[in-house]
């Protein structure tokens, strides 16, 4: 029963071995390109690694070599995808398909960024790709595309910056609050998160007992193009730092002497 269960996997694993080997390397092509289009992952990558293999000298080896590395990618195999990627820059670096492997290379890093709430390794090493791509490749075709991506991603990193700040200030931390506000405006101020950065330093500000500096802060902001939330978070700051600006005023004008008064002294 082994014997014969064996033998049918070997005859299984045989014709599909045949059913992936063709007369020329243009066939091969094509039918990888189809495998490809059709979402058939395994067999576009069996096909362009059969080119590989069985015509190393052929017109189609880089493309099969990008071919290769789009087959991982379409299995979300993204490390291996990159490895492919790589080999076909450093293999055949006079390809007309170079800056597409490169650009490929940051799409992979892209679609492994993880949501604010995790690590941004992933996102990071994505937005060095993509800087990289357009910086040797400024116009291509896909630089537009990735220098939006390089933007979004910005943004994915302020916004995890801003969710760490709301947490200090939540956790009354209002210095390391202000310190995380800081970063954002400084390091990403085209950002959306830098303009609700200000309401969080505004606010955290305001605990500090720092009135003047949280009002100027809230200035600075755009209440236009603050979130809702925010933007009841803005007015409401707003008014309890003016109010507590104005006691403090009112105070020091009842601590001071009144100069109408006569000194006994001076009387005598």
């Amino acid at each position: 029963m082994g014997g014969l269960l064996a033998m049918a996997i070997g005859l299984s694993g045989c014709a599909q071995s045949q059913g992936s080997r063709r007369d020329d390397a243009l066939t091969y092509f094509e039918d990888g390109q189809k495998a490809l289009l059709d979402g058939k992952c395994w067999n576009a990558r069996t096909l362009f690694r059969n080119l590989l293999s069985d015509f190393p000298g052929s017109r189609y080896v880089d493309e099969a070599q990008f071919g290769l590395g789009q087959s991982y990618l379409c299995n979300e195999d993204y490390v291996t995808a990159i490895f492919e990627f790589e080999r076909l820059i450093n293999e055949y670096p006079v390809s007309p398909l170079v800056d597409r492997a490169r650009y490929q290379i940051g799409m992979c890093y892209f679609h492994q960024s993880r949501s604010i709430h995790h690590d941004q390794e992933e996102t990071t090493r994505a937005i060095e790709e993509f800087t990289r791509f357009v910086e040797d490749y400024p116009n291509s075709d896909v630089a537009p595309d990735a220098r939006k991506r390089i933007q979004d991603l910005r943004d994915k990193l302020a916004s995890k910056q801003l969710m760490i700040a709301t947490n200090y200030l939540n956790w009354k931390l209002p210095s390391s609050a202000v310190g995380y506000c800081k970063r954002i405006i400084e390091e990403y101020p085209e950002s959306p998160s830098a303009n609700v950065a200000w309401v969080i330093m505004g606010r955290a500000l305001e605990r500090k007992g720092e009135y003047a500096e949280a009002l100027e802060a809230l200035q600075k902001s755009s209440p236009e193009a603050l979130p809702r939330e925010d933007l009841k978070e803005h007015a409401g700051a707003l008014r309890r730092i003016e109010r507590a600006l104005q006691n403090r005023v009112s105070s020091t004008v009842a601590e001071r002497p009144d100069s109408s008064a006569v000194d006994p002294v001076q009387a005598q």
